[in-house]
């Protein structure tokens, strides 16, 4: 995740004042030491919207869909005899990839694409245990 701040209001108005007067989009850019795709996005915004600040409260960093590893280990053994796209559905809200992605997550990993057995291995059972005792921190 990164810490980087928008591009300031004045700098946009400046971008979109220049575009306005005419100058091509590419000289524009190299002038201000933006991107075009900045310099279109900041102009179509602009157009839409009658404004150039940034948004607030924009969302930073990847939600994630399962938040409570410790209460989705525990559905999977309960729900162990169903096939990832079952699980998926009777989570709910997540696709059958994201369904695999989070069961390798947490150690189980698919055998005849019909159940998930558990795959015990010292190193994995520390990293798992590590890994919800960080996520537990977090919350």
């Amino acid at each position: 995740m990164h810490d980087r701040k928008p591009i300031s209001a004045d700098l946009r108005k400046r971008v979109v004042r220049a575009v306005e007067k005419g100058l091509q989009r590419k000289n524009v850019a190299t002038r201000f030491d933006v991107s075009i795709a900045s310099v279109n996005r900041w102009y179509r915004m602009y157009k839409a919207t009658g404004s150039v600040e940034p948004k607030k409260n924009w969302r930073k960093g990847h939600s994630f869909a399962i938040t409570n590893l410790k209460k989705f280990k525990i559905f999977v053994e309960q729900n162990n005899g169903l096939t990832q796209q079952e699980m998926a559905d009777k989570w709910g809200g997540i696709s059958a990839v994201t369904m695999g992605v989070y069961l390798k997550k947490i150690g189980f990993t698919k055998k005849n694409s019909l159940y998930f057995i558990k795959n015990v291995t010292k190193k994995k059972e520390f990293y798992i245990k590590r890994q919800l005792n960080e996520k537990s921190l977090r919350m």
